[in-house]
């Protein structure tokens, strides 16, 4: 009983690709929805698997059978930290051209806060350091690193907050050059990310 629990527990992860490529399933609930619960029955499968095996390694199927799964389940949460990158909105790809206005609206929405900044030049370095398209010579490089360079600005955006005399202000302009920063790495690598998630 355990056991056909289980597996019917695994091929609910399907659901995900069924709701993506099946007409009717296509209005119910937002694709968001249905890849929370894809990730969270992949995350949960090697569990059941470790429960169906009473947490004994003697069954080498049951330990092989976990172990492909982990493999799976590892890529499937890298290739989550990678959709990240991909500039996308309700769950569809956005064109490059989409991209860079979503990015021209974002410096316009930034320049009025830049003007209430008491140490303008300071905080317009920090716009400029944001809006600067990467120096990283490949997406893989730029993958590793982006973690550092966002911890990086967040730093020095937080600095900057003394700069500001009212909070709201400094949130804005917080999240926008946060935004700001991630969608110029996603142009400057965008046809390799779209490539990586064509399918």
């Amino acid at each position: 009983g355990v056991g056909v629990a289980a597996t019917t527990f695994m091929l609910a992860n399907f659901l995900y690709a069924l709701r993506k490529r099946w007409a009717p399933l296509k209005g119910k609930a937002s694709i968001r929805t249905w890849l929370t619960f894809h990730m969270f029955v992949g995350v949960m499968s090697p569990l059941v698997i470790a429960f169906h095996a009473a947490f004994l390694v003697n069954n080498l199927l049951a330990v092989w059978t976990w172990a492909a799964l982990a493999v799976v389940v590892g890529t499937g949460v890298f290739g989550r930290f990678l959709f990240g990158f991909v500039p996308a909105q309700a769950g569809k790809v956005l064109a490059l051209s989409e991209v860079r206005e979503r990015l021209r609206e974002l410096e316009r929405k930034i320049e009025p806060q830049l003007a209430e900044a008491t140490n303008a030049q300071a905080v317009r370095e920090l716009f400029d350091s944001a809006n600067r398209s990467p120096r990283h010579s490949s997406f893989l490089s730029a993958v590793f690193t982006e973690r550092a360079t966002r911890r990086r600005l967040g730093k020095e955006i937080a600095a900057a907050r003394r700069f500001f005399p009212e909070r709201g202000t400094w949130e804005h302009f917080r999240d926008g050059l946060l935004e700001l920063s991630r969608g110029r790495m996603q142009v400057a690598f965008y046809a390799t990310m779209k490539s990586l998630f064509a399918a």
